[in-house]
């Protein structure tokens, strides 16, 4: 889909804002919610990692305090593995 970039330098986006305060608004307020909408799914993502990250060191913990071998964790289900 083909789109039109404009490029606006500090002082040309401030004139912009002074001459015409409404353009100024909208444009701020595209920008903020462009910027909430990343630092949303940057905190997600983030979230994520650190939830997954602490899940494997768990279950690398789990592993070695019972000394399970890898290869028969592998094959086996969640519920066989908690009951040993």
């Amino acid at each position: 889909m083909p789109c039109t970039l404009f490029v606006l330098r500090h002082d040309e986006f401030n004139l912009l804002c002074d001459k015409t305060p409404d353009i100024g608004y909208i444009v701020t307020r595209k920008i903020a919610r462009t910027n909430s909408a990343r630092l949303r799914r940057t905190t997600q993502d983030h979230l994520k990692l650190t939830t997954a990250l602490s899940l494997a060191l768990t279950h690398s913990h789990f592993l070695l305090r019972y000394q399970i071998d890898i290869r028969r964790v592998r094959c086996m289900n969640v519920t066989t593995l908690r009951m040993y």
